[in-house]
């Protein structure tokens, strides 16, 4: 393991005090972030889908059964597509990612990438 900073209570107290500012002005930031998500435009999907089901096909509009799904909206019989993401985008699904950045160590993201999570039967 990598040589590391060694101190007292009192200092990782004072440190982590510290940090807990910029946590809380990050906590800020990601709410304004996710206000100005929530005001991105939306694309009316005008491609006429259709999906063979059990008892013949359906549209796009009818397969949502009157519910908006996951990234997209049903307003009136239409459907929108209202936000699209990939990569460190999808990290808020993924709990353990929060979970690692927190961790001693990290996501150990090296390049290449040297991960120091193993899976049970890989140690």
């Amino acid at each position: 393991m990598a040589e590391h900073t060694v101190g007292t209570r009192q200092e990782l107290l004072a440190a982590r005090e510290e940090l807990l500012a910029q946590e809380e002005e990050l906590t800020r930031s990601n709410d304004e972030l996710s206000r100005q998500r929530r005001e991105l435009p939306w694309v009316r999907i005008e491609k006429e889908y259709s999906f063979a089901i059990e008892k013949g096909t359906k549209t796009l509009a009818k397969l949502f059964d009157g519910r908006s799904q996951r990234s997209f909206v049903l307003s009136d019989g239409v459907v929108y597509h209202t936000y699209a993401t990939t990569d460190r985008g999808l990290e808020f699904m993924l709990g353990f990612s929060g979970l690692l950045d927190r961790a001693p160590n990290g996501r150990d993201e090296g390049d290449p990438p040297d991960f120091w999570i193993r899976r049970h039967d890989e140690y």
